[in-house]
């Protein structure tokens, strides 16, 4: 139990112990901001006396009265105008606590409560659209959105992180018709970028992998003589390849064995004329199975393995079947003889996804590693339930408008009705619909409370949100979505500043910063604390020089050297011969001056800031409080010795840095930081 909670119970004890006729009331307990105001005060007796009708000072005076001074916990306490008690803590509590800290046995663990009782909550955040790399905003969600779910399973949540892939609608068809084009201009042909396309230069990175697969399909096509064209053959000529391959010790295991059988089948549903032919159009077939370009080329080197033992075990008869056409040609839809094309959207929204992931995963310096998140959940598994969901809203009809043959959700004003779009004029749903029915799944798969953090431009859809989530537990009889169980943040703009000036563009992206711009050039763990030393919804502007000087004027800098420099001073004294462990017998009431006592203090509000940034989803707290914390440790550090000729003392301070270095790592992990030991 932290503090403040133990002082809260002693004072709704003694209350109720003096005036049982008032009920139970509702009141705060805060830390002031002066020490001369108490380590805690309370507005106990002037919300009390607006109930009873008594004077809040005499109110004040009566509970004091009830309460034990001094005791285990309550040094001393006043009462000041016009009614607050302030409550002074004992040293006695200070010390014990911080022998607990001293004694913890998982540093990364210290402040665990059991809050949550294990409630199956869950965190989207992210959700950038799979149309390019993610940017700065992008990353400060991510920065939130982790750290929010290591608050949540901290105090006791069984949280979950998603991620929601929009990989349905316009947005994609665009993407994959500007992947198209660029790829037109690497074969050499004129195109235009499509109205409402992506200029970006990654896609001219995704189209040259394009153009490795056509290339790739191009040379199999030219080899296609070492094949079987006569499909059992070729069945018995990738057994005996099988064979080899396992008598060499080679072990191709089940994946393999299914890429050939995938071929083989692919091959044997090909008219015979189409078949010496087959290459390009395998890899579209394999495109549109939406595999990434590592993956599509896995699978195709193993055929490369295959046809380079065609060629020297084995005497096969290929036929001359058709002249060689460049693969480009089917890709593009332009060849004669078949309709298949290479998929050019799926394969898009698969690498971008992909480079998310790996940008993501580079998000982090700790063992772990970055981010990786619990679901990755595409929109386009929900095209049938979007349907139910618009059929439910159809026949209840409570809830909707149906106008020049769209239908509207009710609820908007006149000037923003086409938000509340469910269904097109043309028949078609909208994204909000999509978003609806997305959230009646997490819903449905046990939720008892969702977090989403949206962008800075999402702002206006929260409220539309909120309703449609009210509107559907009404509407869906399986569905019951309490009040309050969706509860959004907005992860407000980033602007980067260098040399004073923000930055706009970015060299290698081309149209925005993106993380992996902002990761490279400061490093993850300085990324991820200037993303979280702001409430989430407040704008950010993250200073460039600031983050890579290494000095004490940088936050992260000054927190983990705080750790580093405590974990050389254990070094020293492990040298001097002191124990490796926090000494057990240390007399803490040695800690007695007042730049120890600082730092203890703030030791002890760590359980209960881990409780408050968690109920308030307020990672930030936790940057703030880490850079006051490694504050009062240096100042600790420059004016007091720790290993000294007194050994007692030695011990003590010995024992203080150990719990120091607790809080920093356990403070650090719920931010996904590392907490290096050497700097």
């Amino acid at each position: 139990m932290t503090f403040r909670e133990s002082i809260e119970g002693l004072l709704a004890q003694a209350f109720k112990e003096e005036f049982p006729e008032a009920g139970e009331l509702r009141f705060e307990v805060n830390q002031p901001r002066e020490k001369a105001h108490g380590d805690f005060a309370t507005n106990l007796a002037m919300v009390a006396a607006k109930i009873i009708k008594k004077n809040p000072m005499e109110v004040a005076e009566r509970i004091a009265g009830r309460i034990e001074i001094p005791s285990d916990l309550v040094a001393s306490l006043e009462i000041k105008k016009p009614g607050f008690i302030n409550l002074f803590v004992s040293t006695q509590a200070y010390l014990e606590k911080t022998r607990e800290i001293g004694t913890c046995e998982n540093d990364e663990t210290y402040g665990f409560t059991d809050v949550g009782k294990g409630r199956l909550v869950q965190v989207e955040f992210v959700s950038a659209n799979p149309t390019g790399p993610l940017n700065v905003v992008s990353a400060r969600a991510a920065a939130v959105g982790d750290s929010l779910v290591r608050l949540l399973q901290r105090t006791g949540y069984d949280a979950r992180s998603e991620f929601y892939v929009n990989d349905s609608g316009s947005q994609v068809e665009h993407l994959g018709q500007s992947l198209k084009a660029r790829f037109r201009q690497g074969v050499g042909e004129p195109a235009e970028m499509p109205e409402n396309g992506y200029p970006g230069e990654y896609l001219i990175a995704i189209a040259r992998r394009v153009m490795d697969l056509a290339r790739w399909a191009d040379r199999a096509v030219e080899k296609s003589a070492l094949l079987p064209h006569d499909v059992q053959v070729e069945r018995k000529a990738v057994a005996d390849f099988l064979a080899q391959e396992a008598s060499c010790g080679s072990g191709t295991g089940e994946e393999v064995v299914a890429y050939l059988q995938a071929y083989l089948d692919f091959k044997a549903g090909l008219e015979p004329d189409l078949r010496p032919v087959w290459a390009p159009l395998y890899v579209c077939r394999l495109s549109a199975d939406g595999l990434v370009f590592t993956h599509i080329m896995e699978r195709l080197l193993w055929l490369d393995r295959y046809a380079s033992f065609l060629k020297s075990a084995h005497e096969v008869d290929g036929g001359n079947g058709k002249p060689h056409i460049a693969a480009d040609r089917y890709f593009l839809g332009t060849a004669d003889g078949d309709a298949r094309t290479f998929d050019f959207t799926r394969f898009a929204v698969e690498e971008i996804v992909a480079g998310q992931q790996a940008s993501l995963g580079r998000f982090g310096k700790r063992p772990e590693g970055g981010l990786a998140f619990d679901t990755w959940f595409r929109e386009s598994t929900l095209r049938d339930d979007v349907g139910r969901v618009l059929e439910a809203l159809m026949a209840d009809a409570r809830f909707v408008i149906e106008k020049e043959g769209a239908v509207w959700l009710k609820g908007g004003e006149e000037d923003e009705a086409d938000e509340w779009v469910v269904r097109r004029s043309t028949g078609q749903p909208t994204y909000f619909l999509s978003d609806i029915t997305y959230h009646v799944n997490k819903r449905r798969r046990g939720f008892e409370k969702v977090m989403d953090i949206w962008g800075p431009d999402h702002h206006g859809h929260v409220a539309r949100m909120q309703t449609a989530m009210g509107v559907m537990s009404e509407v869906l009889p399986d569905v019951e979505i309490p009040e309050g169980w969706l509860e959004i943040l907005i992860a407000q703009q980033v602007n980067l500043i260098r040399e004073g000036e923000r930055v706009v563009m970015s060299k290698r992206a081309g149209e925005y910063v993106t993380l992996d711009d902002v990761v490279e050039e400061v490093g993850a763990d300085v990324a991820r604390f200037f993303f979280l030393m702001r409430r989430c919804n407040s704008h950010l502007d993250f200073d460039l020089d600031l983050a890579k000087q290494t000095s004490e004027e940088n936050p992260v800098y000054y927190v983990q050297y705080a750790h580093a420099r405590i974990c050389s001073v254990l070094g020293f004294a492990r040298e001097s011969g002191h124990s490796e462990m926090p000494p057990e017998g240390a007399d803490l009431t040695l800690l007695a001056s007042e730049e120890e006592m600082d730092v203890i203090k703030a030791l002890c509000d760590f359980d209960e800031l881990v409780k408050a940034s968690a109920a308030s989803l307020e990672p930030h707290r936790l940057a703030t409080y880490l850079i006051e914390l490694a504050g009062k440790y240096h100042r600790f550090y420059h004016i007091h010795r720790v290993v000294t000729d007194d050994r007692g003392l030695s011990e003590a301070r010995l024992y203080l840095c150990y719990a120091v270095r607790t809080i920093i790592r356990s403070a650090l992990s719920l931010l996904g930081i590392s907490a290096p030991e050497t700097m």
